[in-house]
């Protein structure tokens, strides 16, 4: 009865090792292309946030770098409502992923 060794030929395996590494990485390249291609145009087909009060209001900040033009910008900012329209946002993004 012939052996295992009889059919395998160390020089065939050996290239059949590589052939398989290099078709891997080249599919591992194709798929991250893919993906960033994908990541790419889903940021670019956004539309842009309407501006709120809040966005507005920051954006009238003073440009002196007197300390009393630094703290009137510091009182008239409420740090409490920076983050309002975050839970909006949050929940569009997750209705955007389940929908996909």
């Amino acid at each position: 009865m012939p052996s295992v060794q009889d059919y395998t030929d160390p020089e065939v395996s050996k290239n059949t090792i590589i052939v398989a590494v290099l078709a891997i990485i080249v599919v591992v390249l194709a798929l991250m292309y893919i993906w960033g291609s994908n990541k790419v145009m889903r940021i670019e087909e956004l539309p842009p946030l309407p501006p709120d009060e809040q966005t507005e209001q920051l954006k009238q900040v003073s440009t002196s770098d007197e300390l009393d033009a630094i703290e009137q910008d510091l009182l008239t900012t409420e740090p409490e409502t920076l983050d309002t329209g975050l839970s909006d946002m949050e929940a569009e993004l997750e209705a955007e992923k389940l929908s996909e």
